[in-house]
């Protein structure tokens, strides 16, 4: 993994093929996110709502709109934090896409989330807490697509988003 890891890092592409390469990542990624959630997304719909500079107009769109916010802020706003990964982090993320609901931590939450901020090797962090975001549900609603938000909030604080080129897929 570290050695696949330095060959993304070093890749020399043009502004061009990057910026492409982002992108395709990105509707891949809430593709796979939100079809989790939902079976009738698709590419195409991903694709029609991000383009658009309208306001998001339905459920739907608008889901879309604040998942790729809430990615986009995972991948923007990570490198800046000095602070520890925590449960405060992940429901900054949450409150992204559902800004109006309300979270109430429940007691062992916090001690489940220091596992990713253990000393193991930072993929197997990430894994450790999207599987306690996706077993535990500790949010109202969302919870097995966001445990894939938490898995990239948890690479991307150790600094391993992969220049954000990297979709974890549902096999």
């Amino acid at each position: 993994i570290d050695f696949l890891r330095t060959q993304l890092q070093s890749l020399i592409l043009t502004r061009e093929s990057e910026l492409k390469l982002r992108w395709e990542t990105r509707v891949e990624q809430i593709y796979y996110d939100l079809s989790l959630y939902d079976l009738s997304f698709s590419r195409k719909n991903i694709i029609q709502a991000l383009k658009s500079f309208k306001t998001p107009v339905g459920e739907k769109n608008l889901l879309i709109y604040r998942w790729k916010q809430a990615v986009d802020y995972i991948h923007y706003n990570c490198f800046f934090k000095q602070e520890t990964l925590s449960e405060d982090s992940l429901y900054d993320v949450y409150r992204i896409i559902q800004p109006k609901v309300r979270y109430q931590s429940f007691e062992d939450f916090p001690e489940y989330v220091r596992y990713a901020v253990s000393e193991d090797h930072p993929v197997i962090r990430a894994a450790l807490l999207q599987l306690v975001v996706y077993n535990l549900k500790p949010f109202p609603s969302l919870n097995e697509p966001f445990s894939h938000l938490a898995f990239q909030l948890a690479l991307t604080w150790a600094g391993w988003d992969l220049r954000g080129f990297v979709c974890i897929e549902e096999q």
